[in-house]
């Protein structure tokens, strides 16, 4: 699931994800994880049984609490393909929480296994605010680490055409600004992570405009990429570079 989003960009990993397409193809392309997800709620929902045998009072509120986390995701995302599908989920899933609520009073408790359940359930809402706010702590210094791009340049070119330059160009912006600048033919070590560098990796996304780049798919996948995450970019417009007409797009 990880590997989908470099693996569908770089088409080498297409015999791959073609040997799991029922995994993924069954979920719109956005939502392509789904299936990561229903495979977690459903080892969840098989543990809380066997793990809560000593006490059945919790397993009604447990697997209530997967079903409506499921019920949430799913009615946020829509994840399958057709509308029918996802209404068909969303509506199994809530009659089986209506269910799970129905059949929770006929359950035969002592008195005090009863206050002790309620005891446990009424925790959740007191403990809940901490953990939120120390979950949120984490995730904002995990996004500002994530923040941190690797590459302040990505310099994208044609090499043929301007490969002499975009090795000038590196010298000169590692000699004067200190910045790190990412030039393939120094620092690519897998072509199915190109894109993922762009993407995930680049502040600054730098074109040479010469002839041919806009005609070279892996410059045209780079300038796509950058483009699609709001990368700032900045052309560099050559002596031989002419737009492309209508005909030729």
């Amino acid at each position: 699931t990880y590997q989908y989003p470099i693996r569908a960009a770089t088409g080498n990993g297409l015999t791959l994800l073609y040997r799991y397409r029922f995994f993924f193809q069954r979920f719109k392309q956005d939502c392509y994880g789904f299936g990561l997800f229903i495979l977690i709620r459903n080892f969840f929902l098989a543990l809380a049984p066997i793990v809560l045998v000593p006490s059945p009072a919790l397993q009604i509120p447990t697997v209530s609490l997967f079903l409506i986390v499921s019920l949430m995701a799913q009615v946020r995302f829509w994840p399958w393909r057709t509308s029918v599908a996802n209404l068909v989920d969303a509506v199994m899933t809530s009659f089986l929480i209506i269910t799970l609520a129905g059949v929770a009073p006929l359950l035969d408790l002592s008195e005090t296994e009863a206050t002790l359940v309620l005891g446990t359930l009424l925790c959740v809402p007191v403990l809940a605010p901490l953990v939120i706010a120390f979950g949120a702590m984490i995730w904002s210094g995990w996004r500002d680490v994530r923040s941190r791009k690797k590459w302040d340049i990505f310099l994208c070119h044609h090499k043929g055409g301007g490969g002499a330059l975009a090795r000038y160009l590196k010298i000169m912006l590692c000699k004067n600004a200190q910045c790190n600048v990412f030039l393939d033919a120094d620092s690519l070590q897998n072509l199915d992570a190109l894109f993922e560098t762009v993407r995930d990796h680049t502040q600054h996304f730098v074109i040479l405009l010469t002839a041919q780049v806009l005609k070279r798919m892996w410059c045209a996948g780079e300038i796509a990429t950058a483009f699609k995450q709001r990368i700032t970019m900045i052309p560099v417009a050559c002596d031989d570079f002419r737009p492309l007409r209508t005909r030729e797009l």
